[in-house]
């Protein structure tokens, strides 16, 4: 069992954190996905553009019923989580305004295994349940088996959905937990 840093904050994300989650998502990206795709998939993602100016609109700009949290160990933000309204595809059920969405968690590379995922996952679900959902999905890559052990550690289930991301073309399972 990991230790949990002593100084774990988790708290609502603001602009001035897009440079800090940029990082934290591309070094995820690369932590998560690096031997599960293609190695220029992966590349390509890190390399995309400016990963800090994506953030910075994103949290200016981001609907209010979804909520970026970022964690700090020692003050500083080392991995960020994003929730909301289910978003409806073509293999999903229609949203629903009582189902809510894990849209992403990724940590930077010195916080995995620390327990600060953890943490940081039960909150933005408690989140949820405060705001009233009943339900919530998520989509995970179906060859990440490391994440598909940390949901379900947490209580998900793979829910029998599952779809061809059309940004990579790799499959990705839909899981779910009640509320």
């Amino acid at each position: 069992m990991a230790i949990v840093p002593v100084k774990l904050n988790i708290r609502i994300a603001s602009p001035e954190d897009a440079d800090a989650i940029g990082r934290a998502h591309s070094e995820g990206w690369d932590a998560a996905y690096r031997g599960l795709m293609a190695d220029t998939a992966v590349d390509e993602f890190i390399h995309s553009g400016d990963h800090t100016e994506r953030w910075s609109v994103r949290l200016e700009e981001e609907p209010e019923e979804r909520d970026v949290w970022v964690a700090e160990v020692d003050g500083k933000v080392v991995g960020f989580a994003q929730t909301g309204p289910n978003r409806p595809s073509a293999s999903a059920h229609p949203s629903e305004p009582k189902i809510a969405e894990l849209y992403c968690i990724y940590l930077g590379a010195g916080a995995i295994g620390t327990g600060v995922g953890r943490r940081l996952f039960a909150h933005a679900i408690d989140h949820l349940r405060s705001r009233g959902y009943e339900q919530v999905v998520l989509w995970v890559l179906e060859r990440n088996e490391r994440a598909r052990r940390f949901y379900k550690a947490a209580g998900w289930q793979h829910d029998g959905t599952s779809r061809i991301d059309p940004g990579d073309g790799c499959k990705d399972l839909r899981y779910s937990i009640d509320l």
